[in-house]
């Protein structure tokens, strides 16, 4: 971060971390650039240099450890509470680097939520940092913050995404992975300019897949301002095509959840503890890990069925009606299977009735096809199955005759065993659907390797 956000500058930037806690990220600026111009400059180098915190022993800490680099104290290390700058201060545009590392998930209080403007629900205090620490910089100025990955693609982040794309340049974002420890969120570094982007401008994407510059308009044009870290300058070009075929959507769908139950274990029999004679009195249950690629696993558990006792259930149509399809909720995968037994789903397995105009099976066959899948992955990048994901889906418009041979191709699968048997018929399925996206041979190698 530091010799990236550096390189910009011909000359000693000034440079804010805003919650500097001891200081990590000013003193490796105050080294790198002593290291550039000289032992005779750090007077002046120090000079620039700013941190604030919130927390008294952090700011301590950081004036230590910068005495013990520097041999010098610096009145630019304080107590600072960086809302309160935001709002209620006067500070707009004075420095040339804001770079750290700033609280995620803070807890607004009522009042400072009202300062920001946000009285109904409690913002990510990352995005606030990021947002508002642009007004320190100066025009052209620089800001590099580590934030939650979360940022770039789950929904409620959305306005954040579409104001750093439409009101500043986004330079670069680098994936970290899970960086830190304890910490179960994975990180990025964003990179971003104080500079009105122009069409033309590249972000560099820069991820394990390598490093990939791509141009804003292309980022643009994805429905959410969805950023996700690509495995390539094809995948954008792949996705476009994609949703520019002829096709229908979701919409209009049935989705419905599966039962919360409160407490499984008064409530859910495995199937190994059932007695013949017990089994009139009890229903089938589908949970998440039962659903396979197109088919149920025949041996599911039994649930104990006492509506009232839930603590959530869809009604229960959904679940008895002649044809649905189930799907894993918590998945990164599309999986999706066909049942027309009526049995009940638990919340790990949610429910899609596709609307009457869409053949079931020919739903099934795209959800869960290879082209569908990398679609999902570049556009939400997420761990969980949402109906908003579902239904931005493209589902290509075909004549029935082609539609036909896919149902056909989906009922051969429901019935297969073996598992040479089903592979065939993936890839048979597969080849069907990259030629209902008219996707050419270059197209599906390409997509073939990301997934």
């Amino acid at each position: 971060m530091v010799e990236d956000v550096l390189s910009y500058f011909p000359h000693i930037p000034k440079i804010l971390d805003p919650a500097c806690g001891s200081g990590n990220f000013l003193l490796k600026c105050y080294k790198r650039l002593v290291e550039k111009y000289g032992e005779e400059n750090k007077e002046g180098i120090l000079a620039n240099l700013w941190g604030w915190d919130i927390d008294k022993i952090a700011i301590s800490l950081c004036k230590i450890n910068l005495l013990l680099l520097t041999g010098d104290d610096s009145e630019n290390f304080k107590v600072t509470n960086f809302f309160e700058i935001i709002t209620k201060g006067n500070i707009q545009g004075e420095f040339d680097i804001i770079i750290g590392n700033p609280p995620w998930g803070y807890k607004f209080t009522i009042e400072e939520r009202k300062d920001l403007g946000f009285v109904k629900k409690n913002p990510e205090s990352s995005a606030i940092f990021t947002l508002k620490g642009m007004d320190l910089l100066k025009n052209n100025g620089y800001l590099s913050f580590c934030l939650p990955k979360a940022l770039l693609n789950v929904k409620s982040h959305k306005l954040f995404r579409k104001k750093i794309l439409t009101e500043h340049t986004l330079i670069k974002i680098k994936d970290l992975g899970k960086a830190f420890d304890g910490v179960l969120s994975s990180s990025i570094v964003l990179t971003v300019q104080k500079r009105k982007s122009k069409q033309g401008d590249n972000i560099n994407i820069v991820s394990k897949w390598g490093s990939f510059t791509v141009n804003k308009g292309k980022v643009e044009k994805n429905p959410y301002w969805n950023i996700n870290f690509i495995k390539g300058p094809l995948t954008l070009d792949i996705l476009e095509k994609m949703r520019r075929i002829p096709s229908t959507t979701l919409k209009g769908s049935i989705f419905a959840l599966g039962i919360v139950t409160g407490n499984n274990k008064n409530f859910i029999i495995p199937k190994d503890k059932i007695k013949d004679e017990e089994k009139d009195s009890l229903q089938k249950i589908i949970k998440g890990k039962d659903i396979l690629k197109f088919k149920i696993n025949p041996q599911l558990d039994y649930i104990l069925f006492q509506r009232e006792k839930f603590q959530q259930i869809a009604p229960i149509e959904y679940y008895k009606t002649p044809e649905k399809l189930v799907y894993r909720f918590i998945s990164s995968k599309l999986i999706f299977a066909y049942d027309d037994t009526g049995a009940l789903t638990l919340n790990s397995a949610n429910i899609l009735i596709p609307k009457e105009s869409l053949n079931i099976k020919y739903i099934l066959a795209l959800l869960n096809s290879t082209a569908m899948q990398f679609y999902f992955e570049n556009t939400f990048s997420s761990i969980k199955i949402l109906r908003y994901h579902l239904e931005d889906l493209p589902i290509p418009i075909v004549d029935p005759l082609k539609e036909r041979e896919v149902v056909d191709l989906v009922n051969l699968v429901i019935q297969a065993e073996k598992e040479d048997t089903l592979n065939s018929l993936y890839h048979e399925l597969d080849q069907k659907v990259y030629k209902l996206f008219n996707l050419n041979r270059k197209e599906v190698d390409f997509l073939k390797r990301c997934l």
